[in-house]
């Protein structure tokens, strides 16, 4: 996944939990907060955090002020740099992500900035980071001093999975995988095999493309690169509520074969409100008779953002609500020798 070219940097505004702390105003987990007070300086720091544990299991886990997708976290180390085992993030989705880790840990005698190359490819979508802090190899405390978040509110994405398709003209060569991942042919005007090309020319084509994460849609460019202009229809497939909507973001009556490449990107903005369609789902209906011959299509790039509380979340999340009901219904029915119905209890439990 990429991410949009607008990426914000923040500092740590608040703590939520830590493992120990060497005092509670010197030495805090709260002299994390905000930009570095010691970096670069290398040495002990009343204005840094120190564990009051010398141990592998120590942690601080903190938010920031703004939720995004998380592309860079740097931790500022003032004094023995190196034992910081895991960075890890709590996604919108109620989940934690590792997302960086290591068995080994060392130790540095100077101050450094640790911002490592993560290790996670599923994407995470927060503002609430953890450290996992190992002291055994410095045997004293480790020192940070603050802790910078990186990360864009837009994801970028390209086609990863074809649902569906009208027709190919190929199963390898001209076929409706050749959409996948980023763009073969763009910039290049070709008939080309590694973009689609339909076997039927008609008003009828399509192309049903999934992508690797739901987001609030804003944005679909289509990479044309051989009689631009058939893309009739752009639909999303929203999900809420385990109900299926689809949405239409995007429609024309007039079709056109431009005879150079493009990337089509048109605006939503006549026909929904832009982030009413939360989806990995896009289909393409395409018109061929302008063109009086195939068209083709090279890639497909979805744009969307997050929410802090999205509706898949909020699903899943009622959804392990509702299960620990029941599981908590069905110990209770037992423990009172099932006095009441299941279904009597459940709804003492929901009220």
């Amino acid at each position: 996944m990429l991410y949009g070219k607008k990426e914000e940097e923040q500092w740590v505004s608040g703590v939520i939990g830590y493992s120990s702390q060497y005092g509670s105003d010197n030495f805090s987990a709260e002299a994390i907060l905000g930009v570095p007070d010691m970096y670069p300086t290398y040495g002990k720091a009343i204005a840094a955090w120190a564990p009051d544990v010398i141990d592998e299991n120590q942690f601080l886990e903190f938010q920031f002020a703004t939720p995004v997708y998380v592309t860079k976290v740097d931790v500022y180390e003032v004094y023995k740099a190196g034992g910081v085992k895991a960075i890890k993030c709590f996604d919108v989705s109620e989940a934690w992500i590792t997302l960086w880790s290591t068995k080994q840990v060392s130790v540095f005698e100077s101050a450094r900035i640790f911002s490592p190359s993560f290790t996670s490819e599923r994407p995470c979508f927060s503002n609430h980071i953890r450290l996992d802090i190992d002291c055994t190899v410095a045997n004293t405390w480790v020192q940070i001093d603050a802790v910078r978040l990186h990360g864009s509110k837009e994801a970028v994405q390209w086609a990863n999975a074809v649902i569906g398709y009208s027709s190919e003209y190929g199963s390898d060569k001209w076929s409706a995988k050749q959409t996948l991942g980023l763009p073969d042919v763009y910039p290049r005007y070709a008939d080309d095999k590694k973009a689609w090309a339909p076997d039927v020319i008609d008003a009828h084509q399509y192309l049903l493309l999934q992508f690797a994460t739901p987001v609030y849609v804003t944005q679909v460019d289509v990479y044309e690169t051989f009689n631009a202009g058939g893309v009739k229809e752009i639909v999303c497939y929203d999900y809420q509520e385990n109900v299926q909507r689809r949405i239409r973001l995007w429609s024309t009556d007039k079709v056109s074969a431009v005879k150079s490449a493009r990337v089509f990107s048109p605006s939503f903005e006549n026909n929904i409100d832009i982030g009413d369609c939360f989806s990995n789902e896009i289909l393409l209906i395409i018109d061929c008779t302008a063109a009086n011959t195939w068209v083709e299509i090279d890639a497909v790039r979805l744009k969307g953002y997050q929410k802090p509380w999205s509706r898949l979340a909020k699903r899943e999340h009622v959804n392990e609500v509702l299960e620990d009901e029941e599981d908590k219904a069905v110990t209770a029915v037992e423990s009172a020798a099932a006095k009441m119905s299941i279904k009597q209890l459940l709804a003492h439990v929901r009220k």
